[in-house]
């Protein structure tokens, strides 16, 4: 089993460029150009699956200090956009796997997963345009028009409408890929930073052990979004003690320095999916 892996790609490149993630983080025209190329040119003969570990596109909601104005529906529109822009720019073949993160609001509300498909709900879409943008029920409507327009989608606004194949939303969940378990942690696991570490440790067995029994020598590539520093420590001893193959990616710390964490850099089995902490290319890992 071989899969590519990336978090944090923050589509679309210009509101990137926009809040100065370029000169922040690194995030450049090339990286965008490059992800493009990747996605284009991976094979389903050497690639068994694409996993996305967390804010795929910006989510306008937690981009609080922007003002949003109601002809750029295109921003607003971007999450779907390039859900279905890239998954026509993969092949069909490969599975496309999303670990919600905190700017991943649209997974798993308006769009969301149904037999390994992802599919857009235009009742809850609407609703969520209103709740979050006070639009009027007449540039709704314009938006999700010209929406409907640019990604050839049914006319029906009424309707529930496939937007992509192939596709998984992992939240305290997991698929098998060949002998593999992927398994990826809410976006909601560590909201409450101040639990105690046995509490954490508890939830997290409770969850592997809910697909594999302890002791269990099958692979286990394990995804969160969000990583708090006592998460570390917790893998570490979830490895040593339970699951022997494990190994964890995370994302979204892009102010954290790897050599001032010596935790995470001194182990193998802990990953940064941050493009800035692997030269803006994928990471592939292998079975």
């Amino acid at each position: 089993m071989r899969v590519a892996i990336l978090s944090d790609l923050h589509y679309p490149a210009f509101l990137t460029k926009q809040i100065s993630f370029d000169t922040k983080h690194g995030y450049s025209s090339t990286f965008y150009h490059n992800l493009q190329l990747s996605f284009q040119n991976f094979d389903p003969a050497t690639l068994d699956g694409v996993i996305i570990n967390g804010d795929f596109a910006w989510d306008l909601t937690t981009l609080v200090s922007m003002p949003i104005k109601t002809d750029r529906w295109d921003l607003i529109n971007a999450p779907l956009y390039y859900l279905i822009t890239v998954r026509q720019w993969l092949h069909p073949a490969i599975p496309l796997i999303f670990i919600k993160g905190n700017h991943d609001s649209w997974l798993n509300s308006y769009i969301y997963e149904k037999e390994n498909d992802l599919w857009l709900d235009w009742g809850l879409y609407s609703r969520f345009l209103m709740e979050h943008y006070k639009f009027s029920q007449d540039i709704m409507q314009e938006i999700m028009k010209m929406a409907l327009n640019t990604f050839n989608l049914p006319s029906s606004m009424r309707n529930r409408i496939k937007v992509a194949s192939n596709c998984h939303i992992l939240q305290n969940s997991g698929i098998w890929i060949k002998k593999t378990l992927l398994y990826g942690l809410s976006d909601k696991m560590f909201n409450n930073i101040s639990q105690n570490y046995n509490s954490v440790l508890e939830s997290l067995l409770s969850l592997l052990s809910s697909t594999l029994p302890p002791k269990s020598r099958t692979p286990i590539f394990l995804f969160s979004h969000f990583s708090p520093n006592f998460i570390f420590s917790i893998i570490n001893v979830i490895k040593k003690q339970y699951y022997p193959n494990l190994h964890f990616f995370w994302g979204h710390r892009h102010n954290l320095v790897l050599d001032s964490l010596k935790e995470v850099i001194s182990h193998d089995f802990l990953h940064s999916t941050l493009p800035e902490h692997n030269n803006f290319q994928f990471l592939f890992f292998e079975n």
